[in-house]
Parts: structure tokens; sequence; C-alpha cells
């Protein structure tokens, strides 16, 4: 037998799990750091008439026209530094905003001149905590406008600036 809970149930109830944390938190979404405000994303109106943030649907395409993973062999080439490095930038100095906007150029640029591997110079930032263009610059990625452009990124070799760059691996562009 079975009874359902009373008012004075709930209330004990709540007041022995008032300082408990669930278990399985729902993760947070990574937010903007201090320097970059957010913005309303732009809209795209699809097929059936309905606008849709350009985002989602650059990334829609992305993933409908792209293999997700690079294949093993050309992975662990990236990851030990073997495959040449055809362009490299460096956000030394930068503020947020000025090197978020120089790195969508150069991986632009890139794109359109076909070149496949490209090493983004970001910098260690202190010892206590790693620079702001670190934390974001996966983010930046892979978000619009450079989604359908890159396939995978790492860290870079020692020889090419170690924890403080990253090799970037574009998506071959249709002619």
């Amino acid at each position: 037998m079975s009874h359902r809970p009373t008012d004075e149930d709930e209330k004990l109830w709540k007041h022995v799990t008032k300082g408990i944390d669930p278990y399985h938190k729902k993760e947070k979404k990574p937010t903007l750091s201090a320097g970059i405000k957010a913005r309303k994303a732009p809209q795209h109106e699809n097929a059936s008439g309905v606008f849709i943030p350009i985002q989602r649907e650059v990334i829609r395409q992305y993933k409908e026209n792209t293999p997700q993973a690079l294949d093993k062999r050309t992975e662990t080439r990236l990851r030990r530094g073997q495959i040449k490095i055809e362009a490299r930038i460096d956000l030394h100095g930068m503020t947020l905003e000025e090197a978020h906007v120089n790195l969508v150029h150069f991986i632009r640029q890139s794109a359109a001149s076909k070149r496949r591997c490209v090493l983004v110079i970001t910098g260690k930032g202190r010892i206590s905590s790693p620079g702001k263009i670190k934390q974001n610059f996966a983010h930046w990625l892979y978000d619009y406008p450079l989604a359908g452009m890159v396939l995978k990124h790492v860290s870079a070799q020692p020889a090419d600036g170690g924890n403080g760059a990253f090799y970037v691996y574009l998506k071959r562009q249709k002619e």
C-alpha cells in the first residue's frame, strides 16, 4: 500500500534536502570572457519560413557535409607536428576583440587559399591562469563563422610553441 505524501511530509522533505546539491548537475553553458559582449545571433529564414539563428544553420550544413573526425593516421601526424605548417599567426599582445577578428580573418584567408594546416600562437598566459585568448580559442574555432572550416585543433609541439600554440587542421574547400 502506498500513500501520497502530505503537505507536512513535503515540508519536512524540503527542509531535510535544502542544502543538498543534485548528484547530476546540468552542465552550464560556457560564458563569454570579460571584454566580449554577448550579441544576438543573426537570423536566417529556412525553407518553411521560420527564422533560425544563422549559427545553427551553418553548423547543421557543416555536419551534413563534413566528416566529423580526421582519420587516425592524419590525426596522429597532426599531434606529432609532422604535417607541414602552411601559415601562422601570432595573437600575442592583442585584446580579445582584436584576436578574435584577426583569427577569423586568418582562418578564412587560409581556407580560401586552400591551406590545410596552420599554426595559431595564442600564448600560454600566466602560471596562475591561462591567457584569455587561449581560453576563448576553441570556442572561436567551432562557433559561427568558422564552424564549417575547421576539422581539428591540437596543442603544438614544443618546437612550434608548445602549450601556447595550436595546430589547426582545416577542411578541404570545395571549388
